[in-house]
Parts: C-alpha cells; sequence; structure tokens
C-alpha cells in the first residue's frame, strides 16, 4: 500500500462559524469534520461565539484519472470556493475556503 496521495483524489479545508455536525457523503463526494475531537464537548471554546468557535471541514473530491502521458496538471483550486457557494446559500451562513489540502497527487 502506498502513502502518496491518490492523483484523482482531491482535498479542500472549509470553515464556517456556524455549529455543524454530521457529515455528507455521496458518489465521489465527501464533507467531514475536520478535527476528530469535535463531538468533545469539554472543549468550551467551541460552543461559544468567537475566533475560536469555527468549524473546519474537509471537503473531499473524486476526478477522473489523468492519462500518464499528460503534460498538463488541471487546477482544481477553485472547487473549494465552488462548494463554499452551495453552502452559503444552503445554509444562509457564511463559509471559507482556506485551499487544497491534497490535489493532482500532491499534499
Amino acid at each position: 500500500m502506498s502513502l502518496q496521495p491518490n492523483r484523482t483524489i482531491h482535498k479542500a479545508l472549509i470553515s464556517t462559524t456556524s455549529r455543524l455536525i454530521g457529515q455528507y457523503e455521496a458518489d465521489g463526494m465527501l464533507i467531514a469534520h475536520a478535527w476528530p475531537d469535535f463531538y468533545d464537548h469539554t472543549a468550551s471554546a467551541r460552543w461559544s461565539e468567537g475566533p475560536a468557535s469555527r468549524s473546519a471541514f474537509v471537503f473531499a473530491f473524486q476526478t477522473e484519472n489523468l492519462p500518464a502521458d499528460s503534460a498538463s496538471i488541471p487546477n482544481y483550486s477553485p472547487m473549494g470556493d465552488l462548494i463554499c457557494a452551495y453552502l452559503a446559500v444552503l445554509f444562509g451562513k457564511r463559509f471559507d475556503n482556506h485551499g487544497l489540502l491534497e490535489g493532482s497527487g500532491f499534499f
């Protein structure tokens, strides 16, 4: 098993000041909490309004496999802005894109 990033999996870090629970998973897409201790209610900073109360999520999505002889590497970083816009309309709250964590086989 290789620990190198998969060339077809891309991950963007997004955040919101809204408190959201759960995750969303569909074919080729996942929105999940970025920090595993989200359900720890002892961390009062998360539950009180303030700069530390942001919820961070990873938006992971899968794309088509590129041919091995492809000279260009596609830029999927605008997908973070796009999903933030969709989530802002859906929830009526602000969502911020912090960029790709992993994309096109690079961390």
